[in-house]
């Protein structure tokens, strides 16, 4: 107990030290503990903001994407109207040509006869001619 009353300012400097540096340090921890989770904090809300900015962008992007799905979309219905009308078309075209080439047909087999009815006046004209060459003989003889 001696060494107590021969050294209580000591020991008092030393516990008064001890109980400073844990206070110190209790109030360190509290402090860098609320700087960490305001710098958490911050991380936290840049996160936020770029998420924002992200889908805010991803949104315009897909909304550019779904005009764009839209205009292809008009523009085949469109194009497939235009083909069944292209399609109607060439079924009548092809109708009209069968059609003249029937009639073709027809006229190349009627021009064939009506050749070999020429032929055929063509044969009488000269047998008419070679018997009015005839007549005309018999009649200048007589």
């Amino acid at each position: 107990m001696k060494f107590l009353i021969e050294n209580w300012q000591a020991i008092l400097a030393g516990v008064t030290g001890v109980l400073s540096g844990v206070t110190g340090w209790f109030i360190g921890n509290k402090r860098r503990k609320a700087e960490d989770m305001q710098a958490q904090g911050n991380a936290v809300e840049i996160s936020q903001n770029i998420y924002k900015q992200l889908t805010a962008d991803m949104q315009d992007k897909y909304l550019e994407q779904d005009k764009k799905i839209e205009q292809l979309e008009q523009r085949e219905r469109e194009g497939l109207e235009k083909r069944a009308n292209l399609e109607g078309r060439v079924k009548e075209l092809t109708r009209q040509i069968d059609g003249y080439e029937r009639r073709v047909a027809e006229l190349k087999k009627e021009n064939f006869q009506l050749q070999k009815k020429v032929a055929e006046y063509a044969h009488q004209v000269d047998e008419l001619k070679t018997e009015l060459s005839q007549y005309k003989t018999k009649a200048n003889v007589e």
